[in-house]
């Protein structure tokens, strides 16, 4: 099979999950680098700052006609990769394709990220007062928003990436709630007692790095973002705040939803399966 055969025949598994992702018709823009007899790679290099020395092999970017081709075409790249100062490799599998998966544990990779898709949404139910948020709640929403970056700075998940200064996020804030229709974004808000204690929004894939290309469907939006304050979680505030944020993205008329978490993320891992959705798509990630 050709580069674009890999690539076609990859695109309708995930499209077996929902047709509404594109189909694949053409080769990514990047220059394949690097090809084997039944595998392929155009890598992608992205911000040292955040991803370290890097060299991805993303979704759209790579494909293999089976396991032990992919364990070549690593092989090969790492070998030239790792000479040019590379030690973070990142690649994009398809979470269903658990053979292609056990081939990636075997070469030293480790889950990182997942995305999903919504099935079906499950019930949930709540005592916190869920509503839409305005430009007065800007001070509890940055409180709650940060907690976030600083949770999964945390071990297990011992993320890099700090929280927003607060005043330019205030001001970022400030100036979506003043945009025309909040620039198309839905902003909801739990209360307890009058304090927000929790965050969640959303806003269409077109706004989306990460839901982009052949992993963005067709009229969908992005859960983008949901936080509970710590003494607050586990009692299904968060769930209940997404599932507004959901209803009303769907009442906007989007008809797919997507959303991404950090697969170390314990609370992540276990809210959004159960909340109904389903991976789709497994990040791994090898250092050395």
């Amino acid at each position: 099979m050709n580069p674009l055969e890999l690539l076609i025949a990859k695109q309708e598994r995930l499209r077996k999950i929902s047709s509404a992702y594109p189909v694949a018709n053409s080769l990514p823009k990047e220059a394949i680098t690097y090809q084997t007899d039944g595998a392929f790679l155009a890598p992608v290099y992205k911000d040292e700052k955040t991803w370290g020395s890097n060299c991805w092999f993303t979704h759209a970017n790579w494909g293999s006609q089976s396991s032990s081709e992919s364990k070549k075409l690593f092989t090969e790249v790492a070998a030239v990769e790792f000479e040019k100062g590379i030690r973070n490799f990142y690649v994009e599998i398809l979470a269903d394709d658990l053979e292609e998966l056990q081939s990636w544990y075997e070469l030293g990779f480790g889950q990182q990220h997942a995305s999903g898709l919504l099935t079906a949404l499950a019930p949930t139910k709540t005592d916190a007062l869920i509503r839409s948020a305005s430009v007065t709640d800007i001070a509890g929403i940055i409180k709650v928003e940060r907690e976030l970056a600083l949770h999964q700075m945390k071990a297990p998940v011992f993320s890099a990436v700090q929280p927003d200064d607060e005043n330019e996020s205030a001001n970022d804030w400030r100036e979506l709630f003043e945009s025309e229709n909040q620039d198309g974004f839905v902003v909801k808000v739990a209360e307890v007692n009058g304090e927000i204690v929790a965050l969640s929004y959303g806003v269409s894939t077109e706004k989306s790095s990460l839901h982009s290309g052949l992993l963005r469907p067709e009229n969908s939006a992005t859960l983008a973002h949901a936080t509970t304050l710590p003494k607050y979680r586990g009692k299904g505030i968060g769930k209940a705040l997404a599932s507004a944020v959901i209803n009303d993205l769907k009442g906007n008329g989007f008809k797919e939803i997507v959303t991404d978490w950090r697969i170390t993320n314990q609370l992540s891992s276990v809210t959004w399966p159960k909340l109904g959705f389903k991976t789709t798509l497994i990040r791994l990630h090898r250092a050395l």
